[in-house]
């Protein structure tokens, strides 16, 4: 890939690395991503002349390569990114008297940290497992389950023929318990 391929690979999917940084920890700082997006073009860049269009598309080689520097970011950092944090449960109006946590999210009841947290825990549970995936299951998984593309449409996208992409879709379904 030459300085122009790049230079217009960067334009035109400068919004889906940050989507795939994003996907992975929403609550990231506007710094925080700008920095995983520099270092994904950087790897990109670096990687560029061993990039084989005919295995993989380029925006899912640097969906997924922004998706595995996110992960590996947020292991060096020691961190998750928070769903709750702390001070949402310590609020008080104007008066000093305390206000309820569901006013705090638009007076949603239904809005619970609790159940916001287990749904964190939840994806917790599917990100070790999709990350302990072969890659081609993982591609599979960001494709049909995330971007929620048919199993046409991701085959076109990775090269398989659509049974085998089914296939590779129930074989994740047994794997993660998804409906």
């Amino acid at each position: 890939m030459n300085k122009v391929e790049f230079s217009q690979a960067v334009k035109t999917y400068k919004s889906m690395v940050r989507k795939a940084i994003l996907d992975v920890a929403p609550s990231l700082s506007y710094d925080d991503v700008d920095d995983l997006e520099q270092d994904v073009w950087t790897k990109a860049w670096a990687a560029a002349d061993s990039f084989d269009p005919d295995k993989a598309k380029i925006q899912t080689w640097l969906y997924t390569t922004a998706q595995n520097m996110t992960k590996d970011w947020l292991k060096t950092q020691n961190r998750r990114p928070e769903l709750v944090p702390e001070a949402l449960f310590q609020s008080e109006d104007e008066d000093g008297c305390a206000v309820p946590y569901y006013d705090q999210f638009g007076g949603d009841p239904g809005a619970d940290p609790m159940l916001m947290l287990e749904a964190e825990q939840e994806q917790d549970r599917l990100g070790i497992c999709v990350g302990q995936m072969p890659a081609r299951e993982q591609q599979v998984w960001e494709l049909c389950f995330e971007q929620e593309l048919s199993a046409t449409e991701a085959a076109g996208i990775m090269g398989l023929t659509p049974s085998t992409v089914r296939t590779l879709v129930q074989r994740i379904r047994e794997r993660v318990d998804v409906s």
